[in-house]
């Protein structure tokens, strides 16, 4: 990064635009396929080529990464394999390698997690103490190398607290195991940074704000330290969310100015569920992006017989009607020209 602006590794501003690939996050801790940690998604190389992407975010699960055996609540079973497999590190290491030598940045996002015993079966409030500082070092020290992976260090906070999401603490009540009320310990954001940093990994972090990484009112005032001063801000937004009007002068625009004033913003989800043709959600988003020059990615790119929030309808990138060949088209011509109204 150089100011607030996303560089190359020669010095020239970039902006990213990409996709999500859903799957890692579900797969092995589901039980779906033991041998393929994608249950048949992984993206097809050739496929993200088509649509001239340049950046591929990956959901990953903490405990599959991590090994060893949970709690899984959904089934009852207890000291559950979350990689049934034993092939989930492999298979994470090889799209990463294949996408970068394509020439492809790679996200990693920490998307599905839960404090021990419990097996994350779902998006919790935070990250917590017992497992993401480990995933986070374990993440760090294989990656390292590789200064096109960038580490996204929790997917979606929707805790309510800006000083525990900074700090971390105790909170009470879960998600995954089965909306639980029980009282875990927070590892806060400022933790997870620091995780990165003593493994001595200078590859760029990216921290989102609270309600589901849509929040980012408070950001600038309980923003981590980051010793390499390697850091930026990821924002989400979907129809739904209470920030999504990007006209001028607008809340929304007027939050994230003021976070982007400080360090670059990726907007790593953008979802359309109420079509993407002239006037579309994600049109007006995706030109508002470009002409302020933030970065973006798609949900998502897994065939999954809808086009709510879905890029493609097989595995070679034929696009969704409205949504899906929206995004194609938009990331076609932003690969060549910057008149793409």
């Amino acid at each position: 990064m150089q100011g607030t602006h996303l560089v190359d590794g020669n010095g020239n501003t970039i902006q990213l635009r990409g996709v999500n690939v859903s799957g890692l996050e579900f797969t092995a801790i589901q039980g779906f396929d033991p041998g393929d940690p994608w249950g048949g998604m992984k993206p097809i190389t050739a496929a993200l080529q088509s649509w001239d992407i340049n950046v591929l975010r990956l959901p990953l699960n903490e405990q599959s990464w991590l090994g060893g055996t949970c709690n899984k609540t959904s089934t009852g079973e207890t000291n559950y394999n979350p990689d049934p497999g034993g092939n989930y590190h492999q298979t994470v290491i090889d799209t990463v390698n294949q996408a970068t030598a394509a020439g492809m940045y790679v996200i990693l996002d920490l998307h599905w997690n839960a404090p021990k015993p419990y097996c994350g079966e779902d998006q919790n409030p935070m990250a917590d103490a017992d497992n993401s500082p480990a995933f986070w070092t374990s993440i760090a020290n294989t990656f390292k190398s590789n200064p096109a992976v960038l580490f996204e260090m929790y997917n979606e906070p929707f805790l309510t607290d800006w000083n525990i999401w900074l700090n971390g603490g105790s909170w009470t009540g879960l998600r995954s195991p089965n909306d639980s009320t029980i009282t875990w310990q927070v590892a806060g954001m400022q933790t997870l940074i620091n995780t990165v940093r003593q493994t001595g990994a200078t590859n760029m972090i990216l921290i989102g704000g609270l309600q589901y990484s849509n929040d980012l009112t408070q950001f600038t005032q309980h923003m981590p330290t980051d010793p390499m001063n390697n850091l930026a801000a990821i924002w989400h937004v979907y129809s739904f969310n209470q920030y999504v009007d990007p006209s001028a002068g607008s809340s929304t625009v007027n939050m994230l100015a003021t976070v982007s004033a400080k360090v670059p913003l990726i907007t790593t989800e953008i979802g359309d569920n109420v079509g993407a043709g002239q006037g579309g959600f994600a049109k007006s988003f995706m030109e508002f992006f470009d002409n302020v020059g933030y970065s973006y990615l798609a949900w998502t790119w897994d065939p999954w017989g809808q086009t709510s929030n879905v890029l493609i309808t097989d595995e070679n990138g034929t696009p969704t009607q409205g949504f899906g060949q929206y995004v194609m088209q938009h990331y076609i011509c932003r690969a060549s020209s910057t008149n793409c109204q």
